[in-house]
């Protein structure tokens, strides 16, 4: 796993890594935007305490600024610069008895 960008936050870390994917057309990698508790030591992103937050199978044949691979890559870095919530929020639903 390559750790292509780095931003600490108190007690974890967000990181952009780039890691070869099972797929086998061109040169398929996995750009990731992980979550890391501070200190923890991650080998891969099945790690404990490691939280994945986005994951996007691209190809890394082309990587100039229209390919998918840039796109994706200027998006998560983007998302990480400005800390933007990744997970979608779930609705709470409330059932109150007798209404």
């Amino acid at each position: 796993m390559k750790i292509i960008e780095q931003q600490n936050f108190g007690t974890y870390s967000l990181l952009i890594t780039e890691s070869a994917s099972r797929a086998t057309q061109g040169k398929p990698v996995v750009l990731r935007l992980v979550k890391v508790p501070v200190g923890c030591v991650h080998k891969n992103a099945r790690s404990p305490g490691v939280e994945v937050l986005q994951a996007w199978n691209v190809d890394a044949r082309n990587t100039g600024p229209r390919s998918k691979y840039y796109r994706r890559l200027e998006d998560l870095k983007v998302r990480l610069s400005y800390n933007v919530p990744i997970v979608i929020p779930q609705v709470i639903l409330q059932i109150v008895p007798g209404e």
